[in-house]
């Protein structure tokens, strides 16, 4: 009778190491984020809550696998191929550079993506069946809107990055916005963080009136250096993406990246359970925050209208 218990008990044991293996290879989750960035982190932390929210939790019946591009669009293919070789069920993209990397090089593995525009807004007609995600609609006239409601804006300038889908697009919606509103659209096209300040620097220097950062990866990752021309200058900066005011832009107006992680959480939350991404549809965000800066406004001798305090997310004091 020992030897039979003694069976059962190993038998159970074996049973036990070996079922947990299995749930662990099931539910392994790669996450590609394109660069270090606050508000990037702040998508990831809101994927990692939704999908507690959910029932699934890193070190319990999860295993998420992170890899960051470190702002490299050359690195995301090697990335997304490192996760097929450690046999992820489930990729999560944080970008847009990524969302396209993972739409060109990811066949067989779900893809489920954040912070980024949709395949259709940066001209993909057909995206395949294994991609869905959460993106922005992007609203320029709503932007420059609360530009003119601070200070009216004749002469505006942006920095972005040439090689950078979103920031194309980020671009050229603003462009067209400022035909209408018959604003000039001063551009410094760049192709990598170290010249940011130089295009910053010669923005300033053809008198524009405020900086606008619009859904550029590479301009935010360096967003001090065009703070430091800002604050010398007092050209305003206004920003997309607004917790980037946290490092110094005057405004921010955009979709709050943590609720993004959210809604993408959401979604992946449903691959998991067995849904197949092509019966998902992708979602789109219209809730935006409003964030200020009051410190950066005293420094560049600027105020608030009381309108915008009054409806603004978020204060900086």
């Amino acid at each position: 009778m020992k030897s039979v218990f003694l069976l059962y008990i190993i038998t159970f044991f074996l049973f036990t190491l070996i079922s947990c293996s299995r749930q662990e290879k099931e539910f392994t989750i790669g996450y590609l984020q394109l660069t270090d960035d606050r508000a990037l982190d702040e998508a990831r932390m809101g994927v990692i809550e939704s999908l507690k929210r959910a029932g699934f939790e890193e070190g319990k019946n999860i295993k998420i696998s992170y890899k960051n591009a470190q702002g490299d669009i050359a690195n995301i293919p090697l990335i997304l191929q490192s996760f097929s070789y450690e046999g992820a069920d489930l990729i999560i993209t944080s970008t847009t550079p990524c969302m396209l990397g993972a739409l060109q090089f990811v066949k067989n593995i779900p893809v489920v993506f954040t912070v980024a525009f949709s395949p259709e807004q940066v001209g993909i007609k057909n995206p395949p069946s294994n991609l869905t995600g959460v993106y922005d609609p992007i609203d320029m006239n709503e932007f420059l809107n609360i530009m003119n409601e601070i200070k009216p804006v004749s002469r505006l300038g942006i920095i972005f990055n040439s090689s950078e889908t979103n920031a194309i697009l980020g671009r050229d919606r603003l462009k067209s916005e400022c035909l209408k509103q018959n604003i000039t659209l001063e551009e410094a096209a760049i192709t990598n963080s170290s010249e940011v300040f130089q295009a910053a620097s010669s923005l300033a220097h053809k008198k524009v009136d405020a900086f606008a950062v619009a859904t550029d990866n590479t301009v935010n990752s360096a967003l001090e250096s065009v703070v430091k021309v800002s604050l010398k200058s007092g050209i305003p900066i206004y920003d997309t993406e607004p917790s980037h005011v946290r490092k110094g832009a005057l405004a921010g107006l955009g979709i709050n990246n943590y609720t993004w992680g959210i809604e993408s959480g959401k979604l992946a939350a449903r691959i998991i359970k067995g849904e197949k991404p092509e019966n998902i549809p992708m979602v789109k965000l219209t809730d935006k925050k409003l964030i200020l800066n009051q410190s950066v406004a005293k420094k560049i001798g600027m105020s608030f209208p009381d309108n915008l305090i009054k409806i603004a997310n978020e204060i900086i004091e």
